[in-house]
């Protein structure tokens, strides 16, 4: 009875941040303009998309791994809610991210 309850305080204790975190947006990158906040390396990964540039160019352009280029593109796509170049380049005219 008493290993029943410690293990029912341990569960409660595990789950209840994870419930109260449901009420909470899953996408916490807005900025208060309703605009995703890029970082600076997003924001030059997303121009060289826009500038028709691949990934293996980009690395080379911008001195950083092929991986690392992936990863940002996938926060990138992410904080855009996007799954495509395509779609990023028409989201940041949408939104006008670049300028």
């Amino acid at each position: 009875q008493a290993s029943l309850k410690s293990a029912r305080a341990l569960i409660t204790a595990y789950l209840r941040p994870l419930l109260e975190s449901v009420d909470q947006p899953i996408c916490d990158d807005k900025q208060s303009g309703g605009e995703p906040n890029l970082s600076e390396r997003e924001q030059q990964i997303l121009q060289l998309i826009a500038q028709g540039q691949a990934n293996k160019e980009i690395d080379r352009r911008l001195d950083i791994s092929a991986e690392t280029v992936k990863w940002h593109m996938k926060n990138l796509f992410s904080k855009l809610h996007v799954t495509s170049r395509i779609q990023a380049i028409a989201r940041d005219r949408t939104l006008d991210l670049l300028g």
